[in-house]
């Protein structure tokens, strides 16, 4: 499964921002890394891929046969985890926040 979220800009509390309405917030300049434009349409996005995967804990429930259990969707030993994206899926997702407005 591959994610790209995006919040707009105003909806979220960034560095910019508390550098706009605190005056008593004051950071030094060598932090300073935001340029014109650096923030696309005014959009902040997220892109992030998740892959599904089978794991059984051999050393907590042993099998008595002592032959390896394949994932099926009766088990419960279903997990997550986060992976890189491919390069396709990054070029694509630029592509796509450039659609968005």
């Amino acid at each position: 499964m591959v994610a790209l979220l995006n919040k707009k800009l105003n909806a979220v509390r960034v560095q910019e921002t508390l550098d706009k309405t605190d005056s008593n917030y004051n950071r030094s300049s060598l932090l300073e890394i935001e340029e014109d434009g650096s923030i696309l349409n005014d959009t902040l996005y997220g892109l992030a891929k998740a892959e599904t995967y089978f794991s059984r804990p051999r050393d907590l429930w042993i099998r008595e046969d002592g032959h390896r259990e394949y994932g099926n969707l009766y088990n419960p030993y279903w997990q997550t985890r986060l992976i890189d994206t491919t390069d396709i899926e990054r070029a694509a997702a630029i592509t796509v926040a450039h659609l968005i407005k």
